[in-house]
């Protein structure tokens, strides 16, 4: 129930909030719960919601990758936290 809970606030503030806040309400959600892969879907949202500028059109996927390699590093850093239990 939390989670979705959680994805009904992410979309809400992808449609309503600037893309960096968007991603750091997805961030801090990567750490808040086990296994949250609905945060590269959300990174992929911003990203075609909110695309464009100088290093995007190289590139237009910059927040999904991003996003994808803290979920991946998080499962280390997870570790190493004392306070998170699994």
């Amino acid at each position: 129930m939390a989670r979705i809970f959680s994805n009904i606030l992410i979309l809400i503030s992808v449609i309503l909030l600037p893309p960096y806040l968007s991603a750091c309400i997805v961030i801090l959600f990567i750490f808040v719960f086990k296994n949250f892969l609905e945060s590269i879907f959300w990174g992929f949202c911003i990203d075609m919601i909110y695309g464009g500028g100088a290093l995007r059109s190289y590139f237009p996927y910059v927040l999904t990758v991003s996003l994808s390699l803290i979920f991946l590093l998080s499962f280390k850093v997870k570790k190493m936290l004392r306070f998170y239990s699994e």
